[in-house]
């Protein structure tokens, strides 16, 4: 299959887009809809469903939802659903988004930038517009969005424990300038009124702590299996190995340890986002 910049792979029909539609079409005349009522009803075109169910355009995530809750497939579509947003993320993060939808804990230590998980809609723009080789404007769209569906970890049900300590200087970094940081900012402490997020500062005041390493996250799964993520320019690992897995968690363990306690964390955060 041919590949668009950064990786992304093209539109291009295939069995399983045209099969796909065809059950979307099963299901719509099994529930006495038309195409432009189907549309109508979850916020699409009669002939964009049209060429959905012969297989001519890709079926977006949106689209799949909604159909879900019109036509009651059972689960069929959002499961579909899922996949094709999995799809969005760069190769590389795939294998992370399919165990972050089964997470029930999820912790992340990030040293360079705030995690793509607090992230506003527009420093997300600006993080990904910046990418080398340049993507094209329709890919960034599309990792924006898709990074900002993963945020819906942060409120489903049932509960995610997540944890994020994040370096002083990843916070003062203006990407996308500083009406963007600060905007930002402000959603950070959003965020960290959500009884499930814990959200701390690693200040660059410390002499020394243990996370020079570079970043991490931590996933447990309903399974009560814990993984680790590490990623460098565009390379990333999940581990699985149980002392690998170990090794993080007491590192990631001692970083709580040495970074601020929430209630300073936010201090520090109000007072960077004043300065701007």
């Amino acid at each position: 299959m041919a590949r668009a910049p950064g990786g992304w792979d093209t539109a291009e029909p295939s069995d399983g887009q045209r099969a796909l539609g065809a059950q979307i079409k099963h299901l719509r005349e099994r529930a006495g809809l038309t195409q432009f009522q189907l549309g109508e009803r979850i916020g699409y075109g009669e002939d964009q469903v049209r060429k959905v169910e012969a297989g001519k355009r890709p079926a977006k995530p949106e689209f799949l939802r909604g159909a879900e809750e019109v036509l009651n497939s059972g689960g069929l579509l959002e499961v579909a659903a899922r996949k094709l947003t999995r799809t969005r993320f760069p190769a590389h993060f795939q294998d992370v988004a399919r165990l972050e939808e089964d997470a029930i804990r999820r912790y992340d230590y990030e040293c360079r930038l705030i995690p793509g998980l607090l992230q506003t809609k527009a420093y997300a723009h600006a993080l990904i517009s910046s990418y080398r080789p340049a993507l094209d404007d329709e890919t960034i769209e599309q990792r924006v969005t898709a990074r900002l569906e993963r945020q819906s970890l942060l409120t489903r049900k049932p509960t995610v424990e997540t944890s994020f300590i994040i370096t002083e200087p990843a916070l003062l970094w203006p990407l996308g300038g500083r009406s963007v940081l600060r905007t930002q900012l402000h959603h950070l402490l959003d965020c960290s009124q959500l009884r499930n997020v814990a959200l701390q500062v690693m200040p660059h005041s410390r002499s020394s702590h243990c996370g020079f390493g570079g970043p991490m996250v931590l996933l447990e799964d309903s399974g009560h299996e814990w993984f680790a993520y590490l990623e460098s320019q565009d390379i990333g690992v999940v581990l699985s190995d149980r002392k690998q897995v170990s090794n993080l968690s007491l590192r990631y363990d001692t970083l709580r340890s040495q970074a601020l306690d929430i209630e300073e964390s936010s201090r520090l955060i109000e007072r960077a986002a004043g300065e701007l």
